[in-house]
């Protein structure tokens, strides 16, 4: 598929491109071994846990033994404490894509992180840039203190997400995070909170859009 980008900020996708999107264990695999024995292929991954290294386990990472027989792009790129964006996946994607088409094989993007498949057709959402002070500083309290104390802030502020997420999730650190720049950023726009729109990818990841 080939997809204009709505928000005009990107080009259409460099090339004609397959795009499988579904949670783990769905299929995606079974789709793209299909695929290959029709045509050479390569796979571009859209996942945001894969492109970590060592998160191996839980998050269905192609074996070395897939990867030698299906290339496999955006892999490994990242240790576990550095910071990669949807803005990062879409400038290595386009590239990898443009090179597969060259090697003349069929670009494929296959993933379950909505985010950077959304983010790669449509082009960026816009939204309050990342803090890391403020992330570093959460992760601290919640040390010291313990996720429920975080969890209580997040429900005074936004008890709906605050229901959808346990105290001890992962999430939690990253929806308070983006709860603190979206205070932030209604004081800086004059606008009530609830006129800044957010979206949402599944798994809870979700960033706030201005403008």
């Amino acid at each position: 598929m080939n997809v204009p980008s709505r928000s005009g900020s990107l080009p259409a996708l460099p090339v004609p491109t397959v795009v499988l999107v579904g949670p783990t264990a769905v299929g995606k695999s079974a789709v793209v071994a299909a695929l290959a024995a029709r045509r050479p292929l390569e796979v571009v991954v859209a996942d945001s846990l894969q492109v970590y290294r060592g998160l191996d386990v839980g998050t269905a990472k192609p074996t070395p033994a897939e990867r030698a027989r299906i290339p496999h792009h955006l892999l490994d790129l990242r240790g576990p404490t550095e910071p990669f964006t949807a803005a990062d996946f879409v400038g290595l994607a386009r590239d990898a894509l443009a090179g597969i088409a060259r090697r003349g094989c069929l670009p494929v993007v296959a993933g379950g992180t909505g985010l950077y498949v959304r983010a790669l057709l449509r082009g960026p959402l816009a939204g309050p840039a990342g803090d890391p002070a403020l992330r570093h500083r959460l992760r601290e309290e919640a040390g010291a203190r313990g996720p429920a104390v975080l969890h209580a802030r997040l429900a005074a502020v936004d008890p709906a997400m605050a229901a959808a997420i346990h105290p001890l999730s992962a999430t939690l650190l990253a929806w308070l995070t983006l709860t603190h720049a979206r205070r932030a950023q209604q004081l800086l726009l004059g606008r009530p909170e609830a006129d800044v729109p957010v979206a949402h990818e599944p798994g809870g990841a979700a960033i706030a859009q201005s403008g």
